[in-house]
């Protein structure tokens, strides 16, 4: 794949590739799912988890609050889950970054046809993926649940740059997933955002809140 800020763009010296296979040795692989740095932090392997209808229905009703609500849902080897939550406001919701698998939080209805994932919350989880081994993060919107995690090639190429360069590369994936929401808005077609999001090295997909959802991730702890 072949996303919108491409390694081809920069030059790494033999320094920060010497830095990166350092780095690459603590990557973690799920299949499919999140290539995500796990330093100081013990994994017991993938597993495939639900979150059970119950859980769902309790996230579609508090995404009818008027205010954003997020937090984390953290998983054992028993597949046991525990869920910790903070309070926002109508726009955003700050809470600490913890070493939790899921992250997760509300987007009240606005009016809109669809809330997905904003800018903010796209480069939150891609910084929160390689500090903290956060593998996904769940938008609870009202027309349903989207699950978003960066791709093993954008996780890679990110861990390849300095800090200005990273810092370069979230402000054009910021700003072109925020260009195509808008996009999408004002054509009643969702699907722009979804290749946006896609060509910017992200996996994107909607469930329903009337099912259980099923992920691939990895127990870490």
């Amino acid at each position: 794949m072949k996303f919108a800020y491409g390694r081809g763009a920069l030059e790494i010296s033999q320094g920060r590739q010497m830095k990166r296979k350092r780095r690459l040795k603590r990557i973690k692989r799920t299949g499919s799912e999140l290539v995500a740095s796990i330093a100081n932090l013990k994994v017991r392997g993938k597993s495939r988890i639900v979150i059970p209808l119950k859980h769902l229905e309790t996230l579609k009703t508090l995404q009818t609050l008027p205010f954003e609500l997020g937090g984390y849902i953290d998983f054992d080897e028993k597949h046991r889950h525990r869920m910790i939550s903070y309070w926002g406001d109508h726009s955003s919701v700050g809470f600490p970054t913890l070493d939790y698998e899921i992250e997760f939080h509300t987007h009240p209805s606005a009016g809109l046809p669809f809330s997905p994932p904003s800018g903010a919350d796209i480069i939150g989880l891609l910084e929160n993926a390689m500090k903290l081994g956060t593998q996904i993060a769940l938008i609870c919107a009202k027309e349903g649940i989207y699950v978003i995690h960066p791709t093993e090639e954008l996780i890679e190429t990110y861990s390849e740059l300095s800090e200005k360069e990273q810092a370069k590369m979230e402000r054009s994936i910021v700003r072109s997933t925020d260009k195509a929401f808008d996009e999408a808005r004002s054509h009643g077609d969702i699907e722009k955002f979804y290749r946006s999001m896609e060509d910017n090295g992200f996996s994107i997909k909607k469930y329903s809140y009337g099912r259980q959802l099923p992920l691939l991730i990895n127990i870490v702890e």
